[in-house]
C-alpha cells in the first residue's frame, strides 16, 4: 500500500506477487467475504487515513492497523488506543531521544559532520529503533538535521 491504494485480490491469481503488501485478500468462493472487504475499505480505511493525516499514527503503523481492521470489527481509533500505537510527535521528547542517540554514537556523529552523509540514515534508524517505530519520522528528520 505504499502508494495508498489497496488492491483486492484472491490468492488464486498472479496479483499477489505483483501487489505484495498492497494486496488485500478475499476468498473468491465467498461473495460475503468480498462484500465485507469492500465495505471495510470504503468505510474504515478513511478513518485510518485520518489518523495518519492528523499525525496520530505513521504510515507504517497505519498498515498494521489496516491489517488488524481486516481481522476484526474494530474502529481504527480503538485499535490505536488498545494496542498503544499512537505516534510520538512531542518535539521535546524526540529531541531528548535524539540527544541520547548522538551522545551514544559520538564517533558516528563526528564522521557524519566530516562528510559521511550516509550516516544520517543510521541516526534515523536508531531513533526509530529506540522509539519502537513510534517516533514521527518527519520530526526525527527535522531534529536530526538541526542537531547534526
Amino acid at each position: 500500500m505504499s502508494c495508498g491504494i489497496p488492491v483486492l485480490t484472491s490468492r488464486l491469481s498472479a496479483i499477489p506477487e505483483v501487489c505484495a503488501d498492497a494486496a488485500i485478500y478475499f476468498n473468491p468462493h465467498d461473495p460475503e467475504d468480498l462484500k465485507n472487504k469492500i465495505f471495510d475499505l470504503y468505510y474504515d480505511n478513511s478513518k485510518k487515513n485520518d489518523l495518519i493525516k492528523n499525525g496520530t499514527i505513521s504510515g507504517k503503523i497505519g498498515k498494521t492497523i489496516f491489517e488488524l481492521m481486516l481481522d476484526g470489527d474494530k474502529d481504527p481509533q480503538i485499535i490505536v488506543e488498545e494496542k498503544g500505537l499512537k505516534q510520538e510527535s512531542d518535539p521535546k521528547a524526540l529531541e531528548a531521544l535524539i540527544d541520547k542517540i548522538i551522545n551514544d554514537n559520538r564517533e558516528k556523529a563526528i564522521e557524519y559532520k566530516n562528510g559521511k552523509e550516509k550516516l544520517f540514515g543510521f541516526f534515523v534508524g536508531q531513533a526509530m529503533k529506540v522509539s519502537g517505530g513510534k517516533a514521527n519520522p518527519q520530526l526525527i528528520n527535522e531534529i536530526l538535521k538541526k542537531k547534526l
